[in-house]
């Protein structure tokens, strides 16, 4: 990869993330302050291991935009990185829209592994005698 390259993959990348990263965090936050269900409630289970989720995954965007953003600002600017083709901004966006999505697929398949561990222990919780 040309330096000009690695410069405009880190520019792109960090900002996509960064949304995504946005994205992630608001869509856990938002359904915490919609969430007024009291007790077990396998509803409640899911909801709150979705939120988990989501913050886990939009964190570790929001990490992975941070180290690219930083890594773009450490490395010395030439005249020839401010030369940046359409097509690669489109290669760069896809990508880091790629990412998003996997991140998404994540976070589905750790809110359920959440959900199902939070399960087993209040069912063993509300079996035992107190």
């Amino acid at each position: 990869m040309k330096e000009a390259s690695v410069r405009t993959f880190a520019q792109v990348a960090a900002l996509v993330l960064t949304l995504g990263a946005a994205l992630f965090l608001a869509r856990g936050t938002f359904s915490l302050l919609a969430t007024t269900k009291w007790g077990f409630n396998p509803d409640v289970v899911k909801s709150l291991a979705g939120q988990a989720s989501d913050t886990q995954v939009g964190t570790l965007l929001l990490l992975l935009a941070f180290g690219l953003q930083l890594g773009a600002a450490l490395r010395p600017a030439r005249w020839v990185d401010f030369d940046v083709r359409r097509s690669a901004v489109v290669a760069r966006v896809v990508f880091s829209v790629g990412v998003c999505v996997l991140g998404y697929l994540g976070a589905s398949v750790q809110a359920k592994r959440i959900e199902t561990q939070v399960t087993r222990i209040l069912d063993q919780r509300l079996r035992s005698p107190r």
